[in-house]
């Protein structure tokens, strides 16, 4: 099962818990995320029983650097198995569309969906971020690619003087 770890911008904590964020965000550096690939991470777990070491696996070290990293900028974390299923408009929300157009990529084959019951489509999370990202990186190759088109900065001004000297 996948996990996405979402965040979104909230209002900023108190000062003491800027420390806690400055010091988690530390963490995530010293290697609790990708940087500390080679390093062994435990847990440490203090309850009546007393104290024990949980050894992280790199899957849940990488979702706990995503969290941390999150909150460290002041940000709130959904934490959501990927293969949960959202509504139309939830997906809409997601990949910044409107809810008829989302309904329009399942006619379309675009975006896998199914109906549970009798009349809502639901489809599933991971394949909404899926689409969400192709749709991200195929606009940025259309802007790189349209801007090869356009000449430099530098000269502009002069293709404007003259557009205005033939006018």
């Amino acid at each position: 099962m996948t996990t996405k770890v979402t965040a979104s911008q909230t209002n900023r904590a108190p000062a003491a818990d800027e420390a806690v964020r400055s010091d988690l965000a530390a963490l995530v550096k010293s290697g609790l995320g990708h940087e500390g690939l080679g390093q062994s991470v435990s847990l440490l777990i203090s309850d009546s029983e007393g104290q024990r070491a949980l050894p992280l696996p790199m899957d849940v070290r990488l979702a706990l650097s995503e969290v941390i990293e999150a909150l460290s900028h002041g940000k709130s974390v959904i934490v959501v198995p990927g293969d949960s299923e959202i509504s139309t408009q939830q997906a809409a929300d997601i990949i910044g569309v409107s809810r008829p157009t989302v309904v329009a990529l399942i006619n379309r084959g675009e975006l896998a969906a199914h109906v549970p019951g009798s009349i809502r489509r639901r489809v599933r999370l991971s394949d909404v971020l899926a689409y969400r990202d192709e749709l991200y990186q195929k606009r940025t190759r259309f802007i790189a690619e349209s801007s090869d088109e356009y000449p430099s900065v530098e000269n502009v001004s002069e293709l404007i003087s003259e557009a205005r000297n033939h006018a």
